[in-house]
């Protein structure tokens, strides 16, 4: 329930319908901060450090109490979220994530979604130029796409936007970007598969014009060389769908593979459909496993192997990026790295020896 903050009379106390009040001396004593200082925040001055003025607000969310509009933050700006789609499950998580970072920073977001809206990125563009966002987070987009037009991020940034963008880099577009480490995460996957047994590898990867499938086919191959297993690795490139997944990996059963990379959530669906339709069992004829470890994949059958990325501490960096002007500008074109971890569940299993 959201409760109200009454913001009258000096003591700044705040109401709870009938529940205890709490007080500055509360906060004072939640935080270690002085009263005086709550008490500037509580009014909206804007003397008060933005540290300390996060850690005030922050320990009136965590006390389940609105934040009185005084000390509402409104004038720090409103922050895109553009995201391909909402179909794939790993979406979702990202915008609750960032939605939450940029709620405790004291932003607010505007969600474009291209599937949903109908409307092309470069329109999608326009439209958070026209909002006079201050900022904007790109996951999965055109920026990763290495034949792509990089000029309408460009008119956003010169528009006084910053531009963090997650999974692709490129060098035309000044913003921070933020990727996965695919060479770690293929270490990890190929050494599991290849402890099990798993000869004949193959991976499922998107359109190669994209430079996440681009560097996670070139991890893949370098890895799997590195394991003596060169000529056993199988790669297939296909749209980026369950449907795309199901028939990628329905060619890899067919090049005799044991085990499949997915490098998608999506992915990993469409190889489980494939398993069935080829009347496979997993993981006693085929081995599978997938990226991003969704919400979901503990719960299908079997319990899915995947790699988890870690959507919260990216979801932390791209907001902090934009919160810190200084971080922003210093960083500007940079690439951070962020390092995955294999889990293991049901769907892997031994090679069979059939």
């Amino acid at each position: 329930m959201t409760r109200p903050a009454n913001g009258s009379g000096k003591s700044g106390i705040l109401t709870s319908h009938g529940r205890r009040r709490v007080t500055l001396a509360d906060l004072a004593a939640k935080t270690g901060l002085s009263s005086a200082t709550i008490s500037r925040v509580l009014n909206g001055k804007s003397v008060v450090a933005s540290d300390t003025r996060r850690t005030v607000l922050n320990a009136l969310d965590e006390l389940g109490y609105r934040r009185p509009p005084s000390a509402q933050p409104h004038s720090d700006g409103l922050v895109g979220v553009v995201l391909p789609d909402l179909d794939n499950p790993v979406y979702p998580q990202y915008l609750e994530s960032i939605e939450i970072a940029l709620s405790r920073h004291g932003y607010g977001s505007l969600l474009c979604s291209q599937r949903f809206s109908g409307s092309s990125e470069s329109a999608m563009i326009s439209r958070l130029i026209d909002y006079g966002v201050v900022a904007a987070i790109f996951i999965d987009g055109l920026h990763g796409d290495t034949t792509s037009d990089k000029s309408p991020y460009v008119r956003l940034h010169n528009s006084g936007a910053r531009l963090v963008l997650i999974n692709g880099f490129s060098s035309q577009i000044p913003g921070v970007f933020i990727s996965l480490d695919n060479v770690s995460a293929m270490k990890s996957v190929v050494a599991h598969l290849s402890d099990l047994g798993h000869e004949d590898i193959g991976l499922v990867v998107g359109p190669m014009r994209y430079l996440d499938a681009e560097r996670k086919k070139v991890a893949f191959l370098d890895v799997m060389k590195g394991h003596g297993l060169g000529t056993h690795a199988r790669c297939v490139s296909s749209l980026s769908s369950v449907e795309g997944g199901q028939a990628a990996a329905i060619a890899l059963i067919d090049q005799g593979c044991t085990a499949i990379v997915c490098s998608s959530a999506s992915f990993a669906l469409g190889a489980l459909l494939a398993s069935h339709s080829r009347g496979l069992r997993v993981p006693e004829d085929l081995s599978i496993v997938g990226f991003d470890d969704f919400a979901a994949a503990p719960y299908l059958d079997p319990a899915l192997t995947t790699i988890r990325q870690p959507i919260i501490p990216m979801s932390s960096a791209a907001v902090s990026a934009i919160a810190d002007s200084g971080f922003a500008e210093d960083a500007a074109s940079a690439e951070l790295m962020f390092q995955s971890s294999l889990i293991v569940r049901r769907s892997t299993a031994a090679r069979s020896s059939g």
